[in-house]
């Protein structure tokens, strides 16, 4: 299944095995090289917001399934500030800049 970024924006993001909501995609992170998507950018839940980072990193073999409907996530993520992420890799990769959706 491809998928656009237009598609992926404002996604919801579960766990696999809760199913609760991490947040939403909002972007992600693709290797200049290989041009193979590194990271995910998640905008954290509400619920979420006091105990982590601004926004989340989610690598893609953290990735249970993505469809038009969700993105479903292992719950071991690790949550990282993206804005640091991207600095500590001396800005060679690239951040889809994709706003959020009006879907909820």
């Amino acid at each position: 299944m491809r998928l656009s970024d237009k598609e992926l924006r404002g996604l919801p993001v579960v766990t696999a095995v809760s199913g609760e909501k991490i947040g939403r995609l909002t972007g992600f992170v693709v290797d200049g090289e290989s041009h193979a998507v590194i990271q995910y950018v998640v905008a954290k839940s509400r619920t979420l917001s006091a105990l982590l980072p601004k926004e989340l990193l989610v690598h893609p073999s953290q990735v249970v399934s993505i469809d038009d409907e969700k993105m479903v996530v292992k719950g071991e993520f690790i949550a990282v500030e993206a804005a640091e992420a991207i600095a500590a890799t001396g800005g060679a990769s690239a951040v889809s800049s994709m706003s959020r959706s009006s879907r909820s």
